[in-house]
């Protein structure tokens, strides 16, 4: 039931439906007073959430800084965090096909070719609501991994997860099990960080934080990044309140 509500609960925290909502309104509402207030909301609201300068000054605040490669010492396990791979697009086999998030992957390759990683774990299953992909995305991360020439036996899957809860939990009962006393580097997206290694810490596996990408960037005199309105922000927003969200609502739980 967790897993349904928070799933379902996503659509509210996407700035684009708040900004379809209050167009609705607009449209049906009769009162004159009340479809102003209406159409103000949509344009403030529209404003606000495609401003790289207010997206970028709270983005730089919440997000943790990224870390040089070759600064990180050598870790046992690499531990991936999914949701990078667009499962709903038709492909082929031989070829894999990543969503925005894609850097926790090549960052862990990157790291697995200089020799600061052993090991690559990717902690993903299946997260969607209704529909059931074809494998687990771990299975299919591994596949391409292998195809990249990277050793079968240097890949570790947990692809029974369906939350960041579950990749902690499931995770750390795996490298338990098979890899003790594992020194581990947990990789994910920078947004997701926070709620990431507090559930790790919760679950009782420590990893040190490698923040895969930052969507935060550098605030500069060219109008681009404090003017000119962008509405690729209106999905950068949508991840950074749902993170936001995410983290409260494990909070109340225990869960981080």
């Amino acid at each position: 039931m967790f897993f349904l509500f928070s799933k379902l609960f996503f659509f509210l925290t996407k700035p684009l439906n708040w900004i379809l909502l209050g167009a609705t309104r607009a449209t049906l509402v009769n009162n004159q007073w009340k479809r102003k207030k209406a159409i103000t909301f949509v344009l403030l609201t529209a404003l606000f959430f495609t401003n790289p300068l207010c997206f970028n000054i709270v983005a730089k605040w919440w997000e943790p800084t990224l870390i040089p490669l070759q600064s990180i010492q050598t870790h046992d396990i690499a531990i991936v965090l999914g949701g990078f791979t667009r499962s709903g697009l038709h492909r082929v086999d031989d070829r894999y096909t990543a969503s925005a998030a894609n850097p926790r992957i090549t960052v862990a390759m990157e790291l697995y070719r200089l020799g600061k990683v052993k090991k690559i774990l990717v902690s993903s299953g299946d997260g969607a609501v209704f529909r059931r992909t074809p494998e687990p995305e771990a299975d299919e991360v591994k596949a391409f991994l292998v195809r990249t020439g990277i050793p079968e036996e240097d890949i570790i899957i947990e692809n029974a997860s369906r939350n960041t809860r579950d990749n902690a939990v499931f995770t750390k009962a795996l490298v338990d099990e098979k890899f003790p006393r594992s020194k581990c580097l947990l990789i994910t997206s920078g947004s997701h960080m926070p709620r990431s290694i507090a559930c790790f810490e919760k679950a009782g596996l420590s990893c040190t934080a490698f923040p895969a990408d930052n969507k935060a960037e550098r605030i500069t005199n060219e109008p681009r990044t404090w003017l000119s309105p962008d509405p690729q922000y209106l999905e950068f927003w949508q991840f950074l309140i749902k993170e936001w969200i995410g983290y409260a609502v494990y909070k109340m739980f225990g869960y981080a």
